[in-house]
């Protein structure tokens, strides 16, 4: 189970990923999954989907729950997803622990632990 989460002021920056912090993260994410080129469907904006996995992180909330300003909830989980399953989220994860001080190790390697048993 989820811990509960209060929604507050104290996690708003987390929840909008700082310029440096998504410098460091973005070349993460590239290096699994380049750019796709030529024709097809618009591709996710990362930031957007990643400020979506970080609310879901910070609140517990479902995945069908998260605010639409974070984009399509499917598409979030569906990025999540494929970045668990590639090994990357716990490099992300271990970025955004060390941005963000108030997220403890053991609180990400529980969420880690619990959607890679589900994704894998």
């Amino acid at each position: 189970m989820v811990p509960q989460r209060r929604i507050d002021e104290q996690h708003d920056a987390i929840w909008r990923m700082s310029d440096e912090l998504w410098n460091r993260v973005y070349p993460i994410l590239l290096e699994s999954c380049p750019p796709r080129k030529g024709p097809g469907r618009k591709p996710a904006d990362w930031r957007r989907v990643l400020n979506g996995i970080v609310f879901r992180l910070r609140t517990g909330c479902h995945w069908n729950k998260l605010p639409p300003e974070f984009g399509d909830d499917s598409t979030i989980h569906r990025w999540y997803q494929r970045w668990t399953r590639s090994g990357l989220m716990p490099r992300i994860l271990s970025e955004l622990q060390s941005e963000c001080g108030d997220l403890t190790e053991a609180e990400l390697e529980s969420f880690a632990h619990t959607t890679a048993e589900r994704c894998g």
